[in-house]
Formats: C-alpha cells, sequence, structure tokens
C-alpha cells in the first residue's frame, strides 16, 4: 500500500503529515471566499469561518 496516511512501519513522518494536511485544511476553511459552518451530532454550530461571521455581521469574540 503506498497511501500517504499508512501506518505501518510509521516512523513518525506521518504525524508531521496528517498534521501538515490537517494545518491546510484548517487554513482553507478559514480563509474561504464562502460561508462554511459546522454541526455536531445534535445540530450545534461548533466552528464557523470568518466569511461567514462578515456575511451575518457578527465579529470573532
Amino acid at each position: 500500500m503506498t497511501d500517504s496516511l499508512q501506518l505501518e512501519g510509521d516512523d513518525g513522518s506521518n504525524d508531521l503529515l496528517l498534521a501538515c494536511e490537517l494545518d491546510d485544511f484548517q487554513q482553507l476553511y478559514d480563509h474561504a471566499p464562502c460561508g462554511y459552518h459546522s454541526l455536531d451530532d445534535q445540530g450545534r454550530l461548533v466552528r464557523i469561518n470568518q466569511a461567514e461571521l462578515t456575511m451575518l455581521v457578527y465579529e470573532w469574540a
């Protein structure tokens, strides 16, 4: 298996790769030109990006 998230024979580099991919996702989510929000399994708002806050005329607390 040559998947980038392969765990067999892990030498620690997978943790770094995963952290980089998570950071890339967070940057994309937070700085997207459109509004994004995430809900938990009970429908509660758990995350919202700046574009959506701006559309709703809210600011970070």
